[in-house]
């Protein structure tokens, strides 16, 4: 019967309870403290998130940790976008996102073009590189060939020459 009356109190208090609420953009987004993660693994787990997010990926947004406490600088497109950012940062561990992003499509869009570009000049570097090494594989190649043709001719004339020596 004792049993009985734990699992109704527990249900009771399970109603009772406030509900948590998901982070909005507000400043105040809070988890519990009990989830204590270090700084430095909370950086690089919020990071992760926002690069994961296709919209916030081309964004250039800060995250710094102090004590739990994110907090996110730089531009994005949208207050959509600004509120998103919030939400991702918003984990296990963290006690407070102090969301400081700036709203300004322009800027935003130019910061991305700049990203775009840099990405661009990346790959073009790479398949520069990749292009050069090929040639010289080919090359190589070329000269091995070159030095196993030769040689094969030169093995084949000798034999050549020692069947006719032995006629």
């Amino acid at each position: 019967m004792s049993k009985h009356f734990m699992l109704v109190g527990l249900l009771g208090l399970m109603f009772l309870a406030p509900p948590r609420v998901a982070a909005q953009a507000d400043p105040q987004a809070s988890t519990p403290a009990a989830d204590k993660v270090d700084d430095g693994t909370l950086k690089s787990r919020v990071v992760t998130k926002l690069k994961e997010n296709t919209r916030l990926a081309v964004r250039r947004v800060d995250v710094t940790v102090s004590e739990g406490v994110v907090t996110l600088k730089g531009t994005v497109r949208t207050a959509d976008e600004k509120a998103n950012a919030a939400r991702l940062a918003t984990m296990n561990g963290v006690t407070a996102v102090r969301n400081e992003l700036t709203v300004d499509a322009a800027a935003a869009d130019a910061k991305a073009d700049q990203f775009v570009g840099a990405t661009t000049r990346g790959v073009q570097k790479a398949a520069d590189a990749t292009a050069d090494a090929v040639q010289k594989a080919g090359d190589k190649t070329k000269e091995i060939t070159g030095k196993a043709a030769s040689k094969t001719k030169e093995l084949v004339g000798k034999d050549k020459e020692t069947k006719d020596k032995d006629k």
